[in-house]
């Protein structure tokens, strides 16, 4: 793609999202998440009322006094996006891809970031990680990441997705908390994927933004359809006439889905479903009120 390009399809998506982002969540967004108010400042005894999950233990006991923890609220908040490229991304039966649907996703999470003044960066990965943006505030580096998106959606090849790399690299490399937004259509349900997810989302603030096609939600009775694995390449005939072919389908397909319901309700990770056939400031706009009274 050239730049003219680029920079006309990122111009295009601001115009999508920018007025949307001012009119419906900016709101929502900056009191949506458990980033804000958890930074550590200083211990104290305790005082009546004090909430006593506060209560620092190893201090008490070393003083034989009761002590608590104090924190105070944090500035700023630390986005980070992590962008799924790989190739199942790129499926779409209806108007838009589920590609397109998590640029345009992408694209209003960033819109929200810079309307709060909050550090943003991602990280795009595949089956390892591809690309990281360290954070940073600002329009540039709002530039930076959609650049970076539309290019590497348009660059990429047969691949496979594998959250484990950038869990252990967000557990390891980032110290503070910081909101994570998984833009993805799957994780896989692995006893390590699991085991970094929760760590993750203890230690930060783990979103799964899920991007569904409405294909995927089962099969109905129709004719030929010639499937691709988007992972491999390889095409394969499917006659959806054959009512034993769409039943073996669903159950395969609901088969799935519960082991991604037991793994993300394992790891309470929140998650929010997007079909590409719906709107998505509205989708966001709920999903970040509902979060506010939690």
């Amino acid at each position: 793609m050239n730049p003219k390009d680029l920079i006309k399809r990122i111009r295009r998506l601001e115009i999508v999202t920018n007025r949307k982002v001012n009119d419906l969540f900016v709101g929502n967004y900056k009191s949506a998440f458990k980033g804000r108010g958890v930074e550590f400042a200083d211990i104290r005894e305790y005082n009546e009322g004090d909430d006593y999950r506060t209560i620092d233990w190893i201090t008490s006991a070393k003083q034989n006094k009761i002590y608590v923890k104090t924190y105070q609220e944090t500035r700023e908040l630390t986005t980070m996006m992590l962008v799924d490229l790989s190739s199942s991304m790129n499926f779409g039966s209806v108007e838009k891809t589920k590609r397109e649907t998590a640029l345009e996703l992408l694209a209003m999470l960033c819109f929200s970031a810079l309307k709060n003044n909050d550090k943003m960066g991602a990280i795009f990965f595949t089956d390892k990680i591809e690309h990281f943006i360290p954070p940073k505030k600002g329009q540039s580096q709002m530039w930076q990441i959609l650049r970076e998106a539309i290019t590497r959606s348009e660059n990429n090849h047969y691949q496979k997705s594998d959250i484990e790399d950038v869990c252990q690299f967000l557990n390891t490399a980032f110290p503070h908390k910081s909101i994570c937004f998984l833009i993805s259509d799957e994780i896989q349900p692995t006893p390590e994927a699991k085991k970094r997810l929760h760590v993750t989302n203890q230690k930060h603030d783990l979103v799964f933004l899920r991007i569904v096609d409405p294909l995927e939600k089962g099969l109905s009775q129709g004719g030929l359809m010639i499937a691709c694995d988007p992972e491999t390449g390889e095409n394969m005939p499917i006659d959806l006439s054959n009512k034993k072919v769409r039943e073996r389908y669903n159950a395969l397909r609901r088969q799935k889905e519960e082991s991604l319901s037991k793994l993300l309700k394992s790891t309470q990770i929140d998650t929010l479903e997007i079909l590409t056939t719906e709107t998505l400031f509205k989708k966001l706009f709920w999903f970040f009120k509902q979060r506010q009274t939690h």
